[in-house]
């Protein structure tokens, strides 16, 4: 599997889900989306923080505890298992695999695509939204690198 074909099933699933999930937010202002991913266990996430619960809540870190988290989980475990189920693996080594680098940016530079961003439009995003991407190991550490940051055109 290389980056290109991961990137592009990617890009292809995250669409289908916020076509799909766009009719229930009908009405509800956004302030956040993030992918969460995790590629050592072969599962990711999307999620949507609304405006509404982002006020009442203050700057609420954790995307497991949006309103709107994983609204992509099909499945029985609480997780899509969308990674496992499809044999995606991008790692060349070891140490790339426990870092999950490749995984992280290529959500990021996911996030800049015009196709996707396109499909953002339909949504009601507030005017500070923004999207995240973070490595999950790192998020409650210092290391709060933001990767749709990190990997800006």
């Amino acid at each position: 599997m290389t980056r290109e074909t991961f990137k592009a099933e990617l890009k292809t699933y995250l669409i289908k889900y916020l076509k799909a999930f766009l009719r229930e937010m009908e009405g509800v202002e956004m302030r956040a989306f993030d992918i969460g991913i995790f590629p050592w266990y072969g599962y990711l996430y999307f999620s949507f923080l609304p405006t509404k619960e982002y006020n009442e809540n203050g700057n609420n870190l954790y995307a497991e505890d949006w309103e709107y988290w994983n609204f992509n989980d099909e499945s029985d475990y609480g997780h899509s298992w969308w990674m496992q189920e499809n044999n995606f693996n991008i790692f060349n080594t070891k140490e790339e695999k426990e870092a999950g680098e490749a995984y992280f940016r290529i959500c990021g530079e996911l996030l800049h695509n015009e196709e996707v961003l396109n499909v953002f439009k339909d949504y009601n995003l507030s005017e500070d939204f923004q999207f995240l991407v973070f490595n999950p190991d790192k998020a409650t550490r210092n290391d709060r690198t933001n990767y749709y940051l990190k990997v800006m055109p």
